[in-house]
């Protein structure tokens, strides 16, 4: 799957809602992006003088940007500490062991776990990778619909050579 085609549909569904209101009553909706193989400078709102992101540059406008931050060479061990909250060397792995591809403990809590008791209602869409760095080989019990998400569709890992598509499990 096309990561900046997925990014673009995340985005088209949540413009109308990040340009409503908030009243101290309602908690914010929130969405966090992450996109693999992406430079600094390759949105507008960073600064590219040569393509165009207005969509994203609005979002940025209306939101928050982080800007200081630190990258793993790989994606799973990024994504790990963004779901986390903890540095990469610190999540919880199954079996006790640091892996090149984060296998996730079942009892290291993510960002939709401690959503849920506030109300909020999650999704994920796109790469997984935290279950395992296979299509078919994966945790199961770890995909997204095990971690809190309500829902899910997308790959349980990169697709580097075919891609399987999940939707909830299936």
């Amino acid at each position: 799957m096309n990561d900046r085609l997925l990014l673009a549909g995340v985005i088209a569904l949540c413009c109308g809602a990040a340009e409503r209101r908030v009243t101290a009553a309602v908690p914010p909706n929130f969405v966090i992006v992450f996109i693999d193989d992406m430079g600094y400078e390759d949105l507008g709102c960073f600064g590219t003088p040569v393509m165009r992101t207005p969509n994203i540059d609005r979002l940025a406008r209306q939101g928050m940007r982080f800007t200081s931050f630190y990258a793993q060479p790989i994606c799973g061990p990024s994504r790990t500490a963004l779901m986390t909250g903890c540095y990469p060397l610190r999540v919880a792995e199954r079996g006790n062991r640091k892996n090149h591809h984060p296998i996730v403990h079942s009892k290291e809590i993510m960002i939709p776990e401690l959503l849920k008791p506030l109300g909020y209602a999650t999704a994920c869409f796109g790469k997984w990778d935290m279950a395992g760095h296979s299509q078919r080989g994966f945790q199961r019990d770890l995909m997204p619909n095990y971690q809190g998400f309500d829902y899910y569709f997308g790959t349980p890992t990169s697709n580097d050579s075919f891609v399987d598509l999940y939707r909830n499990g299936e």
